[in-house]
C-alpha cells in the first residue's frame, strides 16, 4: 500500500525562494530571515534539477523557479543592506 511520489525539492524550492523574496521588504528582521531561506532556495533548487536530471522526478520547472527565486532574494538582501548602510 506504500505508494512512493516524487521528490519535491522543486515545489520546495520554489516555495523558499518565494518566502525568501518575500520577507526581504519587511523593514528590520527580514534580512536577517531572508538569506537563510535564499540560500536554503538554492540549495533545494540544486537538489531538485539534480532528481531530474537522474529521472527521480519528473519536471525541473519549479526548482529552477526556486533556485532563481533564492539567487533573487539573495541580490535583493544584499542591495538591502548596501542601500541602508
Amino acid at each position: 500500500m506504500s505508494e512512493k511520489r516524487p521528490p519535491r525539492h522543486g515545489e520546495n524550492a520554489a516555495a523558499l525562494g518565494l518566502v525568501a523574496l518575500v520577507l526581504v521588504v519587511v523593514p528590520g528582521i527580514g534580512e536577517l530571515l531572508a538569506a537563510p531561506l535564499g540560500v536554503a532556495a538554492i540549495v533545494v533548487g540544486l537538489l531538485g534539477v539534480r532528481q531530474y536530471e537522474m529521472r527521480r522526478a519528473p519536471r525541473v520547472a519549479a526548482a529552477l523557479a526556486g533556485l532563481a527565486l533564492g539567487v533573487l532574494a539573495l541580490l535583493a538582501v544584499v542591495f538591502v543592506l548596501v542601500a541602508t548602510s
